[in-house]
């Protein structure tokens, strides 16, 4: 088989890949999921966890755009202010960058070893 043969092969598992990963979110009931009974993890935390998480797997890419505060907040069903609060600590850790006018995007400086960090961080506090 020639190398282009096994590039398409390859091209065509990563896209069934991420159309499953995709079919997943949906039927969980959307692009982002939280818990809103959860009395334990504020809500702008699960949607922290839940966007590093989507970086972590390669759902959200570096320069991607995340959806603007007011209609994440309409499509989840939440306080914009919540979205917001989100939005600047992802901003303020590094996380994602935001251009006024424009939204907010998933940074490119090694984003995905400052979530392997934080995450092993959290798995030493654990173990304390």
């Amino acid at each position: 088989m020639s190398s282009f043969f096994l590039y398409l092969i390859d091209k065509s598992l990563n896209v069934l890949y991420c159309i499953s990963v995709l079919v997943t979110l949906i039927q969980l009931g959307g692009l982002y999921v939280y818990n809103r009974y959860s009395n334990k993890v504020p809500i702008f935390e699960q949607l922290k966890k839940q966007i590093l998480e989507f970086i972590s797997i390669g759902i959200l890419l570096p320069n991607d755009k995340l959806p603007s505060v007011r209609s994440l907040a309409t499509d989840i069903g939440v306080n914009p202010n919540t979205v917001s609060k989100a939005y600047q600590e992802l901003e303020n850790q590094g996380y994602i960058y935001s251009i006024k006018g424009k939204g907010c995007f998933i940074a490119d400086n090694q984003t995905d070893q400052l979530i392997k960090d934080d995450k092993l961080d959290d798995l030493k506090m654990l173990m304390q």
